[in-house]
């Protein structure tokens, strides 16, 4: 599970997991350099140009340290640990695997067995079931059926109520999962298909509304932009599959999606104002064009999630514009929102820092706006994200921090920096699902960008 503390390279890059039995290898945290607590002047610099960053927010910035990281990981519940492995790793840890084939397998059952199991259903009794029938789906899912119909037939609909049966949020999640997953099952009969077109219809309006509702409270003068946008484009900001963009990219938490949503809105504002055409970016913004610094890999990963690169190191020359660099940002995100798959299972993104060289102000100007695009903005998932090649201990003792304590508690979770050769970064990288034919070459790949670059501009 993705709870580890990290011991020194010199300790052979072992690691050791709390509670844990799962057959991988997470991310590499070098004791080093990583694990420490920093304090006093280790943390914060001694003002001088060689060791601060040459900005004053740097010193005094919120930053998370290694024992908040690894407390946090400590009290992680069971399903955020094998969710935050399978986004960071791409690889489906056999816990969830043997949960999704006991789903698949209650798809299967005929339609007049699963009424009332689709009704009383939770996740831990999923699990007890599974444990009962040494984790054979099939039997495991007769077994839950038959003692769902011999409940219901006993009790009625007082079998559906009690402690036992209380459904938590995570379990109403894993519900509306197995609909979505059965309706693009094409073995799945059409009663079932019938229900979980239902439930996640249902599920959608719900939640629609709980967006309204948060939308709703938030004052007048804090949603100028999105106001603006709702009276020149009712039908964009009503619709349905706008507003479940966002929930989605908050994992379906209203609230949030919520002030995501109004932030989208007064970015796009600021940054375009009330119009924008594509020609315009090209011929405005050429130079930023060509630093190739925010790209579209091809294909996606084996878990079928888009995949982005970044190259930070190729905006330090300076002369380009940043207001240029965000809106090519802002519309590469778009062009992922346009692929239904990737904007279902979200985006991993790659940060190539290899040959990065420490920040100028403006540089650390700019990486905040570009970081509040990413992570409080566009409607996207972010999957995980691959820090490679930190560019030396400036990165990992003062920026990572900083950059951990903005993106959050649950990004944290699926964050990993790839240091060392790059024969095990490429290693790491192809054991989350992400082939040599994807990454670029400036770290081992067989990816050449400017091959890739002409066929962009094409």
């Amino acid at each position: 599970e993705l709870t580890y503390i990290g011991l020194c390279q010199s300790c052979t890059n072992t690691l050791h997991f709390f509670n844990s039995s799962l057959p991988i290898v997470p991310p590499f945290w070098p004791r080093s350099c990583t694990m420490v607590a920093m304090t006093g002047e280790e943390q914060h610099g001694n003002g001088s140009d060689d060791d601060c960053l040459h900005v004053n927010e740097i010193k005094n910035h919120p930053r998370i340290t290694a024992e908040e990281e690894e407390q946090e990981r400590a009290y992680l519940g069971k399903e955020e640990k094998l969710l935050a492995y399978a986004d960071l790793s791409g690889c489906r840890p056999i816990d969830l695997v043997r949960l999704e084939d006991f789903e698949r397998e209650i798809s299967y059952l005929s339609p007049s067995r699963k009424e009332a199991l689709h009704k009383g259903y939770t996740l831990r009794q999923a699990r007890q079931f599974l444990f009962i029938e040494n984790n054979d789906p099939k039997r495991a899912a007769e077994r839950m059926a038959r003692y769902w119909e011999l409940r219901a037939k006993n009790f009625g609909e007082q079998a559906f109520l009690g402690e036992n049966t209380f459904r938590t949020l995570d379990d109403h999640r894993r519900i509306f999962e197995m609909a979505q997953k059965a309706l693009k099952d094409e073995e799945v009969d059409l009663l079932t298909r019938k229900w979980a077109d239902h439930c996640v219809d249902k599920w959608n309006r719900a939640y629609s509304l709980y967006l309204d509702k948060e939308l709703n409270e938030i004052q007048p003068e804090h949603k100028v932009a999105l106001m603006e946008a709702q009276t020149a484009m009712p039908n964009l900001t009503s619709n349905m599959d706008h507003k479940i963009m966002f929930l989605m990219s908050e994992d379906y938490d209203a609230q949030r999606a919520a002030h995501r949503m109004v932030r989208y809105w007064d970015f796009k504002v600021n940054l375009f104002g009330s119009t924008f055409v594509a020609h315009d970016l090209m011929e405005e913004h050429s130079r930023e064009m060509s630093l190739s610094f925010f790209k579209i890999l091809p294909g996606t990963d084996t878990s079928g999630r888009a995949l982005l690169c970044m190259f930070p190191g190729r905006v330090l020359e300076g002369g380009y514009s940043v207001e240029g660099i965000l809106k090519i940002m802002w519309c590469t995100f778009h062009q992922v929102l346009d692929n239904k798959a990737c904007k279902e299972k979200g985006i991993v993104l790659l940060v190539i820092l290899k040959g990065h060289g420490k920040p100028s102000k403006d540089l650390w100007k700019f990486a905040s706006k570009m970081i509040h695009l990413i992570f409080n903005c566009v409607p996207i998932k972010i999957r995980a994200i691959h820090d490679c090649s930190p560019p030396g201990a400036w990165f990992i003792m003062k920026f990572a921090p900083i950059l951990k304590w903005i993106i959050g508690k649950k990004m944290r979770m699926r964050y990993w920096i790839h240091g060392g050769p790059d024969e095990q970064i490429l290693a790491d990288l192809r054991a989350c699902g992400i082939s040599i034919n994807q990454i670029p070459s400036e770290i081992g790949g067989d990816l050449d960008f400017e091959s890739l670059e002409r066929v962009s501009l094409n």
